[in-house]
């Protein structure tokens, strides 16, 4: 055999094994980050449940509760939702609130108490590929903010047009809430509360790598490559900084000072970028992720109380 012909098939060779493996790790990024199952998002709800006194947190709350399951369709995707009419008061407030990553509505005891006590009726939604909603891939706020949308025109046709609503956000349900108060937003919608949210889903994942250690730069391009091929959006794409100037909705931001899994810069990259509409950014100096209530319960109701009654008689 001759040297050309032998340089030519390892050439051809090395060609064929660097695409394998191109597409070999931009799936495996997707599908242990962002695909339903992920071994990530099985790990952060490990440690999630395992700190459920920490975190105040009661998913059996929810089992003495009157809750009714609603059902609707977005995508191909049936997605589910639970809703508590307030016990103790006859009301259109409603308060919308979006749970995070690999979470559900079982985590959102705390606020959802916290609204019911302020005579709200309460909705939390399951996001696509998560707790009783269809979906196999989590895209970080891109679809789901389509979903939210859905969510909404589905609530104020069912309960009326004087619907009045707050959106809660926790973490990734932040983002959601802001990402879907920087487009078309239903009149009814009458403020945000966002808790710990990201500047960009990108940069979220690209900042835990590097807070372990860990090499970030081929890893973002080929989990960013991944998304779009398996799940159909650039992870780039989810940048709420960008389009938060859009944003008219009057907006409450709320993150720990010492979050080691959103850095609460990020929220101050949010507040500083929102252009339009009332803000206010409070932060928590001794709470981690999603911890600000746990480390200082009266300061969390108070600041929400103080705002939403500016909004809700």
């Amino acid at each position: 055999m001759s040297a050309i012909r032998i340089v030519t098939i390892i050439i051809l060779t090395l060609i064929l094994v660097a695409i394998f493996s191109y597409f070999l790790l931009t799936y495996l990024l997707y599908f242990i980050t962002l695909r339903k199952g992920a071994w990530i998002g099985k790990y952060v709800k490990k440690v999630f449940h395992e700190n459920e006194d920490e975190y105040k947190i009661n998913p059996a709350w929810w089992d003495l509760q009157n809750a009714q399951k609603f059902q609707i369709e977005n995508d191909g995707l049936k997605l589910s939702g639970f809703y508590i009419k307030n016990p103790n008061v006859n009301t259109n407030k409603l308060a919308i609130i979006l749970h995070g990553y690999y979470s559900d509505h079982r985590d959102m005891n705390i606020q959802a108490k916290l609204f019911l006590e302020k005579g709200f009726n309460i909705f939390c939604p399951d996001s696509r590929a998560h707790g009783e909603s269809q979906g196999k891939t989590i895209s970080m706020g891109y679809f789901e903010k389509n979903d939210l949308k859905k969510w909404i025109e589905f609530l104020t046709n069912k309960f009326g047009k004087d619907t009045q609503i707050v959106i809660f956000g926790w973490s990734m349900g932040a983002a959601i809430a802001n990402l879907y108060c920087s487009g078309e937003v239903s009149p009814n919608v009458k403020c945000v509360i966002s808790d710990c949210s990201y500047n960009n889903a990108y940069e979220e994942f690209k900042c835990m790598l590097k807070q372990r250690k860990l090499p970030s730069g081929l890893a973002m391009f080929l989990l960013n490559q991944g998304t779009k091929m398996y799940g159909e959006f650039f992870l780039k794409e989810v940048d709420v900084e960008s389009v938060i100037k859009f944003n008219k909705v009057p907006t409450l931001f709320i993150h720990g000072e010492k979050d080691s899994f959103v850095p609460s810069y990020m929220s101050e990259k949010l507040f500083d970028a929102k252009e339009k509409g009332y803000k206010k950014l409070v932060k928590f100096e001794n709470a981690e992720h999603c911890m600000s209530y746990a480390s200082d319960k009266e300061k969390y109701v108070n600041i929400i109380s103080e705002f939403i009654s500016s909004y809700f008689k």
